[in-house]
């Protein structure tokens, strides 16, 4: 059960100019811990270190929620602001699948300030605006960080990843369609905000360039109850500040060969007790490489509640990589069991051709306890 601390107060209601309404502000958390074991197998394999038996660890993650929300001055318009405090557990580098230290990673979560007329939602913030990252593939939970640990190429972060980015948006409801569109724009690609003056920049920057996205979700479409339908296209052009390192390219896919897409889409179905799907992801790099790759997964999943407490589930992944003979495929059996205030879950991943490895096989064992306060 999520409980949540209300806090209204003189300085809440100050924050809005003019206006008499209250400002409500919500404090909610999530915490998440695991216990994995992950193997390693096949003459892919060479060395001493890659042949370990088993590596064994424990992860965490904790999150502190701040959100308000509330009336504006003008007649119509509503409000709503947050932030989120995301603690990886990524203490030091190495410790997770990207070597990054925890302090750039505490305060890119979840920060918006929403402006809101009737179905219509302007954004600005980072990491905010609705994403296309679960799919309409159902699952018990994702295991794309479980195999991405272990090496695998696999990801649901596709193209320019510009949602991830600091950026303006704009969200559109439809209800009687069952359905939500955004487009989102982000000035500079990866960058998550820096002071309230601006970030850093130079006339000979290097950095990334600016990216858009769009997005659609669908939950019972057009009236079909049970019917999720999604799709997603994000794109960055090649940084015109090295173009001239680069050379003029090859264009392949109807883009520059130095630009960075990402596309998805995909459909599920809830039959109640069955839910299966399938997504469809594409995934081409090179914004700011000489070097352009595209990794196509095809992702199938099909969950069934054996009881009001237990849901059992089967994902599959498969990845190709242009250039690369070895598709990298991933298998997943998954148990997740109601405690109430708790969550457990236990998920079982077997990797074959790790990283598009020939011969490359890799298992993920991960026990998980969740809880929200």
């Amino acid at each position: 059960m999520k409980n949540k601390l209300l806090l209204t107060s003189a300085l809440a209601s100050s924050l809005i100019a003019g206006s008499s309404a209250i400002a409500q502000t919500t404090i909610t958390g999530d915490l998440v811990v695991n216990y994995r074991t992950t193997s390693f197998s096949g003459a892919g394999y060479t060395t001493a270190s890659d042949k370990a038996k088993s590596i064994r660890d424990i992860g965490r993650e904790s999150q502190l929620n701040v959100q308000n929300k509330g009336k504006l001055n003008i007649a119509g318009l509503d409000y709503a602001a947050g932030f989120s405090l995301e603690f990886d557990g990524q203490g030091s580098a190495g410790e997770q699948a990207t070597p990054t230290f925890e302090r750039p990673t505490i305060s890119n979560e979840n920060l918006f300030i929403d402006l809101i007329s009737g179905n219509t939602t302007f954004t600005i913030g980072v990491d905010h605006i609705q994403r296309n990252y679960a799919g309409a593939t159902p699952q018990v939970t994702s295991v794309i960080d479980d195999i991405n640990i272990a090496g695998a190429g696999t990801t649901f972060i596709l193209g320019a990843g510009t949602s991830e980015s600091a950026g303006i948006g704009v969200t559109q409801r439809v209800p009687e369609a069952g359905i939500s569109i955004s487009a989102y724009y982000a000035p500079k690609t990866g960058n998550t905000g820096g002071y309230d003056t601006g970030v850093t920049s130079t006339a000979n920057d290097t950095g990334r360039n600016s990216s858009y996205e769009f997005t659609l979700l669908g939950s019972n479409t057009f009236g079909v109850k049970g019917l999720t339908v999604n799709a997603s296209y994000n794109k960055e052009e090649r940084s015109k500040h090295v173009v001239a390192a680069m050379g003029s390219g090859t264009a392949a896919n109807g883009v520059g060969a130095n630009d960075t897409v990402g596309k998805s889409y995909g459909v599920g179905y809830n039959f109640g007790t069955f839910a299966i799907g399938y997504d469809r992801l594409s995934d081409v790099r090179g914004a700011i490489t000489s070097t352009r790759t595209e990794e196509t997964t095809d992702q199938y999943g099909v969950t069934f509640a054996a009881t009001k407490d237990i849901t059992l589930g089967a994902l599959m992944y498969k990845t190709k990589k242009e250039g690369d003979p070895d598709k990298e495929k991933v298998k997943a059996l998954q148990v997740g069991y109601n405690l109430g205030p708790v969550t457990a879950i236990l998920s079982g991943s077997k990797v074959e051709n790790v990283g598009y490895g020939a011969n490359q096989d890799a298992e993920v064992v991960t026990a998980r306890l969740s809880t929200k306060f």
